[in-house]
């Protein structure tokens, strides 16, 4: 297998079936209007950001990911409102920390459904201004920068530092492989029964997937 099948094989399992196949089947789902909870809003809104730092670890080839790792990837391949770094401080200490710790955004921000026109907007409700994320919007800017990303890891084109896409991909898949491979070395020493449903065998390398059909590997 060269380099760009691995980067293919692992693209099309995780990042469309995994990734977008969930993120889609939220976001079709119909909000209802009048109801006060169970229209996906914070649930859309946390996948997306965990989903934006592995992309950004991939990008950067730092398998740590994390907060920087995720800013980064969309300050390249986000639109325009996306490059301004207070606002992406913002989002994620509102946001993500909030959805990741607590399961619900920070004081002062609000998760909308299907209402572009108060994306990324600040309404004032009395005294308080709240920023407003638009998940739905959210996510149609994020499928788009994984398109652009994957044009350009087909080109192997070069970061804004001078490394190679691809080598970058492929040097944070190896890192994730070897840690995966940690704790498959755990779980066989435990009295744990190992599963092919579970994250440490499946998560990062395809390979472990292959035959398998998306909805038995997930």
């Amino acid at each position: 297998m060269n380099q760009q099948e691995e980067v293919n094989m692992y693209w099309s399992l995780i990042v469309e079936n995994f990734i977008l196949g969930d993120l889609k089947r939220m976001v079709g789902f119909t909000p209802k209007p009048e109801a006060k909870s169970g229209n996906l809003n914070f649930a859309i809104t946390l996948v997306l950001f965990a989903s934006i730092e592995l992309l950004g670890s991939f990008y950067s080839g730092k398998s740590e990911g994390g907060e920087n790792e995720g800013k980064n990837f969309m300050q390249y391949y986000f639109s325009a409102q996306y490059k301004d770094s207070k606002l992406l401080k913002e989002l994620w200490d509102k946001f993500r920390h909030g959805l990741a710790h607590a399961m619900v955004p920070k004081m002062g921000s609000a998760v909308s459904r299907r209402m572009p026109n108060q994306h990324l907007r600040r309404i004032s409700y009395g005294l308080f201004e709240t920023l407003v994320l638009d998940a739905d919007s959210l996510f149609i800017d994020f499928e788009k920068a994984l398109q652009d990303y994957k044009k350009d890891l087909d080109l192997d084109k070069k970061t804004e530092k001078g490394d190679s896409l691809r080598g970058n991909f492929l040097a944070t898949l190896e890192k994730m492989r070897v840690s995966q491979q940690q704790g498959r070395s755990s779980v066989g020493s435990s009295n744990v029964p190992s599963s092919l449903s579970s994250s440490s065998y499946t998560t990062y390398d395809p390979m472990l997937n292959k035959g398998m059909k998306s909805s038995d590997a997930e």
